[in-house]
């Protein structure tokens, strides 16, 4: 509770708005762009605190020092070892097997910098754990943090029709580095 107050109060000190609800479900996908800055963690950590939200997130294993790693673990990290050749894809998706909630924010650009190939890997975890892809955004031009589509299973269609969805949500989101920031630009593409 304490912490949701501190929330509240920074956001109102800074200008900034935050959802204060969570997605109606237990399991789900959380897409989080834009992702320019580091910023954009501060931000989506803010409405963790205002929302009670608990998803994990996918985090660079470098950061995982001590004692970051003390703060990213209770924040919900989830290390990524990017050099690494392993099949992470279903690693993530024997977590949504384990629990009976859980929650996974994935950045699909993969890094702060101008990145027009989005990794997919989240469409391939949803389609084998059928749960919902939801779209959250940090949007700079209007000072606002929140989620907005949600994608359902039954509605998945192609890789390309939701990155089309993708493509639509986030070309209405203002990025704090808008010259870093370009939506998947890739059309009929695999993985």
């Amino acid at each position: 509770m304490f912490l949701r107050l501190i929330g509240k109060i920074f956001l109102k000190i800074t200008g900034w708005t935050s959802m204060s609800s969570v997605p109606p479900f237990k399991k789900y996908i959380f897409i989080a762009a834009p992702h320019t800055s580091n910023w954009d963690f501060l931000w989506g950590n803010l409405y963790k605190m205002v929302s009670g939200h608990r998803t994990k997130i996918l985090i660079k294993k470098e950061l995982f020092f001590f004692p970051l790693n003390l703060f990213l673990k209770k924040i919900g990290g989830i290390p990524v070892d990017r050099k690494k050749r392993v099949n992470r894809i279903e690693n993530y998706m024997a977590l949504f097997d384990k629990f009976d909630e859980f929650q996974l924010t994935i950045a699909p650009e993969g890094t702060r910098n101008l990145n027009e190939r989005w990794k997919r890997g989240f469409i391939k975890i949803a389609r084998a754990t059928q749960v919902p892809v939801i779209l959250s955004y940090v949007d700079y031009a209007k000072k606002d943090i929140g989620w907005g589509t949600v994608i359902l299973p039954e509605n998945f269609g192609t890789d390309e029709e939701i990155m089309d969805i993708l493509r639509d949500f986030y070309s209405k989101i203002g990025a704090k580095y808008p010259k870093k920031f370009a939506v998947d630009k890739r059309r009929n593409a695999t993985h």
